[in-house]
């Protein structure tokens, strides 16, 4: 019995910020894929990952714990993470879990500026242009 929107990314990258837009539902089943896109786009060298959580209809607690593992990585590595777009739901989430610092990070506006200047390069996780990932 299928309850809910499938999980799908769109990764873009542009002057030193990838970006990964998801879609649907982040859940249990969805988050080895969010999990290995991260990893890959991480070993690439990526400056700033951006998050953009605009197209989620709903993220579970194992969603959100994958967004807390991947902002402590970027502590270690050195590279930024961003998330946005955030809808109340999901603000409120984090705001009942103590996870708001994940929101709203300094220099948010810096990094989307950087990101919608021309010259992108867009592909999914298999690097084919212009395509989307489905769980």
């Amino acid at each position: 019995m299928e309850t809910g929107q499938a999980f799908t990314t769109r990764i873009d990258s542009r002057n030193d910020v990838t970006s990964i837009a998801l879609g649907g539902e982040l859940d249990m089943a969805a988050v080895p894929m969010l999990a290995e896109q991260l990893t890959a786009v991480e070993r690439d060298g990526a400056k700033v990952i951006m998050l953009d959580l605009r197209g989620l209809r709903f993220i579970d607690s194992s969603g959100l714990h994958e967004f807390v593992r991947a902002h402590k990585r970027s502590l270690l590595n050195g590279h930024r993470l961003v998330l946005v777009g955030a809808n109340p739901s999901a603000r409120r989430l984090c705001e009942i879990t103590g996870t708001e610092f994940l929101l709203d990070a300094k220099g948010t506006a810096e990094v989307l500026g950087r990101f919608t200047r021309d010259g992108a390069a867009t592909e999914d996780q298999d690097g084919v242009a212009g395509t989307e990932s489905h769980a």
